[in-house]
């Protein structure tokens, strides 16, 4: 492919269901110097962890 992964559109809409405590959000990079798009806490979690330094 030729478009970089954090270039792509989120594929699922991320839904505000009133009365639950998570919702969708956003994550600042450091990788790639701007936020991306998390649905869920799991996700964002999920970003925190590919986004750290390497060895």
């Amino acid at each position: 492919m030729s478009v970089a992964f954090e270039d792509l559109p989120p594929v699922p809409a991320f839904p505000v269901v009133p009365g639950r405590r998570w919702g969708p959000g956003l994550w600042w990079s450091a990788t790639t110097g701007r936020h991306v798009t998390a649905g869920s806490n799991a996700m964002r979690v999920q970003l925190m962890v590919l986004d750290r330094d390497g060895p």
